[in-house]
Order: C-alpha cells, then structure tokens, then sequence
C-alpha cells in the first residue's frame, strides 16, 4: 500500500470515526468546565492532526484537494468576516480565545472550517462529504 493510501485512510479514519465521537468520549474532569472544555480541546487536537495530514495528502496529490463550491466559498467569507470582526473588536484577544464557558472563539471556528475542508475533500470516489459539499 503505497503512502498516500495510508495517509488517506488515517485522515478518513479520524474525519469519521473519531471526530463525531469526541463528545461521549472525553470529559474533561480537572477543569472548571468539564463538559465543554475537555471536548473543545480534544476535538482542536484530533482536527490539528488530520488537516497535517490533509495538508501533506494535499501536496502529494492533487485528488485530494478540495473542489471550488459555493459553500466552501461561504464558508471561507464567513470565517474570514469573523477573523475581521474579532480584529477590530472591543476585545480582540476574548473575540479570537473565547472564554472557558463557551468556547466560541474565531479559533474554534479555524478548527471547524479545517475540519470541513479535510472532510469534504478525502478523494472524490468514497466521500459521503462531497455530495453535500458540492449542492
């Protein structure tokens, strides 16, 4: 099995079948949040993970980059507006990190943006993402 297959199946393997999981799987019992940080931190990591992966799969082979779409598109818009937005805020610093409570900073939407495109974008032929990424 040559590298990119492998690199492939790893990506599709934490795309499917870890990430959805996160939330009944970790609870995060030393903070002061325990249902929401342990979960937030634990899905940051595993999509750091994958879209490393996405981003060498990317670069070793074209296939695996993501199409253009009106939703990635979107996608891209919002998140860059937000960026903007957290910038010129009142409070940079709590727009970008959020607090403890939430979890809801421009940080975690990178993370969520991340783990669209690795989703959307694993192979044309057996991603159950493509159909819906590309309505």
């Amino acid at each position: 099995m040559n590298t990119s297959k492998m690199l492939a199946q790893g990506v599709m393997f934490l795309t499917f079948a870890i990430v959805p999981f996160i939330a009944f799987i970790v609870l995060g019992q030393t903070t002061f949040f325990p249902y929401i940080v342990g979960k937030n931190f634990a899905f940051r990591i595993v999509v750091e993970i994958m879209f490393a992966g996405w981003v060498v799969l990317a670069a070793i082979d074209p296939a695996y980059r993501p199409k253009k779409s009106y939703l990635l598109g979107a996608l891209a818009a919002f998140v860059g507006i937000i960026t903007l937005a957290a910038i010129f805020g009142e409070n940079p610093t709590k727009s970008f990190w959020s607090n403890f409570e939430r979890m809801e900073g421009v940080v975690t939407y990178f993370h969520v943006f991340a783990y669209f495109i690795a989703a959307c974008s694993n192979g044309r032929g057996y991603s159950p993402w493509c159909r819906m990424a590309h309505a």
